[in-house]
């Protein structure tokens, strides 16, 4: 019986591959109750380790397609998935030992749609941390829509949850194919729209590792920067839709994101494209009914003062001339 299925996409990771699955395979459930798909996105490099665990370990299904992006091997570890619930997981990441089966007791007890846990991020040399552990459900079961309006502010990474494999094909829930970087926000919030039973445990389950060459870091960089912006305006226009579609008590979070999300446009933008460039997104934006920002609260005072640079178009676009004027070892340095 396959209980659970954690679907890994892989790609050029064999360096880190085998750290999660030691992870995966030290759980509270005996191996024959769970799988651990990998679906190996083309890697142009070696997957020795990986071939090594698959061939020792027969509750792990080593899936190799041609190279398709992220959102086509998650969606292929889905199809493929056997599991009464499914978890997804990054193949550079870290997860908590001795949790799933406790995880999935609590999920059918509560007969929940989405079991929603914590997550920590570590520095990539930081070691894991004490974690928090919770026998209980810390909130009410409740709906995606009430769920995101009760947490505006939540990540949306597809590695934050437990999620009904039979709620997602019945609802139709894939990850979109033709998004860069914000594949897992669309995602995840059609799945909170769709989702009627969903809560949270106050367990600490996943360890995002930041690692400076991974992709999302790698993304902001001059080479990705315009495609980057590109899908996060698409993203922005995704959420017009979500918000045009229907009412919804997650309204204010609908806002929250696509204000963060502009800021971030902007910011990178500023930072990796062209002048000329940056007029026409702050335009886009604008068109969107995104420009100027409107609902941000940021902590940061600095933050604060860039947002409201932002604001005035004039002044944004006078300082991103003279930003390009400089020498570029200076602009490194900024």
């Amino acid at each position: 019986m396959n209980k659970l299925s954690v679907i890994i996409p892989f790609y050029n990771a064999d360096s880190y591959i085998g750290d999660v699955l030691e992870d995966l395979l030290h759980q509270d459930m005996s191996t024959d109750e769970y799988e651990i798909i990998v679906v190996d996105d083309g890697s142009t490099e070696n997957v020795d380790t990986l071939r090594s665990y698959c061939a020792n370990y027969s509750c792990i299904r080593y899936i190799p397609i041609s190279h398709a992006g992220l959102s086509t091997a998650r969606n292929v570890g889905l199809e493929a998935a056997k599991g009464d619930y499914v978890f997804f997981c990054d193949s550079d990441d870290r997860v908590r030992r001795n949790v799933f089966g406790h995880l999935y007791e609590v999920a059918v007890k509560n007969d929940l749609e989405v079991l929603f846990f914590n997550r920590l991020m570590l520095q990539e040399n930081e070691s894991i941390p004490d974690s928090r552990t919770s026998n209980e459900l810390d909130t009410l079961v409740i709906n995606g829509d009430a769920y995101f309006a009760c947490h505006p502010g939540m990540s949306l990474g597809a590695w934050l949850y437990f999620s009904k494999r039979e709620f997602l094909l019945n609802e139709n829930l894939f990850f979109p194919k033709d998004v860069f970087m914000v594949e897992e926000r669309i995602f995840m919030i059609s799945l909170l729209l769709a989702a009627r039973r969903v809560s949270h445990i106050d367990t600490d389950v996943y360890y995002y590792i930041q690692r400076p060459g991974s992709l999302v870091h790698r993304a902001g960089k001059i080479l990705q920067a315009k495609r980057t912006a590109d899908c996060r305006l698409q993203y922005i226009q995704y959420l017009n839709w979500v918000q045009n579609g229907q009412k919804l008590l997650c309204e204010g979070s609908i806002v929250k994101q696509k204000d963060f999300t502009t800021f971030i446009t902007l910011h990178n933008a500023f930072r990796y494209l062209s002048i000329s460039q940056n007029w026409h997104i702050l335009l886009e934006l604008r068109d969107m009914g995104a420009y100027p920002i409107m609902e941000q609260r940021l902590s940061n005072r600095f933050h604060r003062f860039i947002q409201w640079t932002m604001n005035h178009s004039a002044l944004w676009m006078t300082c991103c001339v003279i930003f390009h004027v400089l020498p570029g070892s200076l602009r490194k340095k900024l």
